[in-house]
């Protein structure tokens, strides 16, 4: 059976990786879902003081190396995503929206390839949306994950609380969970 390919974004990866593991490069449910980030997630990570010492764990080898494999791109579609990156930016200028390059550069893979977007970032995901683009919360991710019987309820609720932890929350987080998964988050 084929992939159904999954991009997450930077937000979406720190938020998963550590109470999932391995997340990237496994199959789960039908259609067939894998999850995947991009290059660009690791040079963020490498220019951003602020994330290399919220996440130190990120360049544990064994986080490293889950994220060694990478969506594969012909040149024509890497020429495209180029281009459309720099058009996205443009159009989250044009509407009022702060979407940082490496948010739109995902928005033009997704576009690209025609795969959904994990993100929390409000405005990133209106303007994959509006661009056709499918998005999911993180929440949501987790929600299909746990209907596919890839990972427990439970498991969902000690990434939460770790999010709760780490003082890293998406928005509306805990109305979110309720909706989804039927019960209060345990924050």
């Amino acid at each position: 059976m084929p992939q159904t390919k999954v991009l997450l974004d930077s937000n979406s990866y720190f938020r998963l990786a550590r109470s999932i593991h391995p997340l990237l490069f496994v199959e789960f449910g039908e259609p067939c879902y894998c999850l995947y980030v991009l290059q660009a997630l690791d040079e963020e990570f490498g220019r951003s003081p602020r994330l290399q010492s919220k996440f130190s764990w990120v360049t544990e080898a064994q986080y490293v190396e889950n994220r060694g494999q990478r969506l594969t791109l012909s040149r024509a579609q890497h020429r495209e995503v180029e281009q459309l990156t720099e058009s996205i930016r443009d159009y989250a200028f044009d509407v009022e929206r702060s979407v940082s390059r490496v948010d739109a550069a995902a928005i033009a893979h997704c576009q690209v390839l025609g795969i959904e977007l994990v993100t929390d970032d409000l405005e990133a995901a209106q303007t994959a949306r509006d661009l056709g683009v499918q998005t999911l919360s993180t929440l949501e991710l987790l929600h299909r994950a746990v209907d596919c019987k890839h990972i427990t309820l439970e498991k969902v609720r000690e990434a939460v609380a770790y999010w709760r932890y780490d003082d890293d929350c998406p928005a509306e987080c805990g109305r979110e969970y309720e909706r989804l998964f039927h019960e209060k988050p345990l924050f």
